[in-house]
C-alpha cells in the first residue's frame, strides 16, 4: 500500500501503458487469463482518491486477453499516446476503483494538481514481512491483519509441502497441496500455480547456489517475496538443503525450458524488455497432468 501524490512539476504522458506482469516470474498471458476467467483474480489492485482524480486510463476487458493487432502498434508507436480503446477512470473524492494487475492501464498525464491517492493490493498469497505497525491499529483492524499473517504462513507451509510432494514425487499430494493453497481451483488455475512452483523453485535453487547470482536483478527478485506469485523470499528458500534445491530444479526443469523459446521475443505492453519467456503463448504440454508425468517417469 502506498499513497500516490502529484509531482512538483508537470510530468506528460505519465507511466506509459502497462500491464503488472512480468513473464519470466509469472506465466504467459493466455494462461493468466484462462486462469481468471476460471477462478477469478489472484491478485488486485486499487485506487481510492482523496481529490478528485482522473489520472487512471484503462482499457477494459484487456486483463482477459491478449493485446489486440492495433494496440501493439499504438504501443510500439508511443506507449505514452492514447491507444485505441483507452477510457479515463474518472473518480471522486471518497471513490475505489479496483481492477486486475493484467489490464492494460496508464498513469497519464502528471500534473501539480494535488493529488493523494491510496493505491493498494491484495493478493490469495498474503505476505507481510514488516508488522510493527499493527500497534497503532484499532482492535478490529489488528485481527484483520492478525488472520491475514496466520495466512501467510499457513501458504507458505503449503508451499513447502507441495514442493517436497515433488522432491519424494509424490503425485497424490501434489494434487492435494493445490486443492489447500487455492480450495477449488480449476484446471487452468493448477496450471497457473504449477507454472509459479517452477518459478518457486527456480529461486530456490538460485538462493542456495550462490555460483548462480548472475545478475542483481536475478539476485533481487529472488530474494525479494512476491505478492502475484508463491515466491516466498530468502528466508523460505532455507527451508530446503541445496541438494533439495538441485533436485527440485530437475524436476522443474522440463517445464521452465517449455516455456521459452531459442530466440528472444518482446511484447510492449508488459513490465518488461525483451526475453526468452513467452509473453503470451502457453505451450501445448505445459499443464499440471503433463508436469507429474514428466517427474513420475523419470528415474
Amino acid at each position: 500500500m502506498m499513497m500516490m501524490c502529484n509531482p512538483v512539476r508537470d510530468w506528460p504522458g505519465g507511466t506509459g501503458w502497462h500491464r503488472d506482469v512480468y513473464p519470466a516470474d509469472m506465466a504467459p498471458m493466455d494462461a493468466l487469463a484462462s486462469d481468471f476467467t476460471e477462478n477469478g483474480p489472484k491478485y488486485v489492485q486499487w485506487n481510492v482518491p482523496l481529490y478528485d482524480d482522473s489520472v487512471l486510463w484503462v482499457v477494459p476487458g484487456s486483463h482477459r486477453r491478449r493485446n489486440t493487432e492495433q494496440e501493439t502498434a499504438d504501443l510500439l508507436d508511443d506507449i505514452k499516446k492514447p491507444i485505441v480503446g483507452g477510457t479515463p477512470v474518472e473518480l471522486n473524492a471518497g471513490d475505489g476503483v479496483i481492477y486486475s494487475n493484467f489490464l492494460l492501464h496508464t498513469g497519464s498525464n502528471y500534473t501539480t494538481k494535488k493529488r493523494r491517492t491510496i493505491h493498494g493490493g491484495h493478493t490469495v498469497f498474503a505476505y507481510y514481512d514488516e508488522l510493527g505497525f499493527t500497534g497503532n491499529l484499532s482492535p478490529w483492524a489488528l485481527q484483520r491483519f492478525e488472520d491475514s499473517s496466520r495466512q501467510s504462513e499457513r501458504l507458505k507451509d503449503n508451499t513447502e509441502n507441495i514442493l517436497r510432494a515433488v522432491i519424494g514425487k509424490d503425485a497424490i499430494a501434489y494434487r492435494a497441496e493445490l486443492e489447500s493453497i487455492q480450495p477449488g481451483v480449476g484446471p487452468n488455475g493448477k496450471t497457473a500455480l504449477t507454472i509459479y512452483l517452477s518459478k518457486a523453485a527456480r529461486n530456490i535453487r538460485i538462493l542456495k547456489d550462490p555460483d548462480l547470482y548472475v545478475s542483481v536483478s536475478r539476485r533481487k527478485r529472488a530474494m525479494s517475496p512476491n505478492p502475484t506469485n508463491l515466491n516466498w523470499g530468502s528466508e523460505f528458500a532455507d527451508r530446503f538443503t541445496p541438494e533439495e534445491s538441485e533436485i527440485l530444479w530437475d524436476r522443474f526443469e522440463t517445464l521452465d525450458t517449455a516455456l521459452q523459446d531459442d530466440m528472444e521475443m518482446y511484447e510492449p505492453g508488459f513490465r518488461t524488455g525483451p526475453m526468452y519467456y513467452y509473453f503470451n503463448e502457453l505451450p501445448d504440454g505445459v499443464d499440471t497432468e503433463s508436469f507429474i508425468e514428466s517427474w513420475e517417469s523419470r528415474g
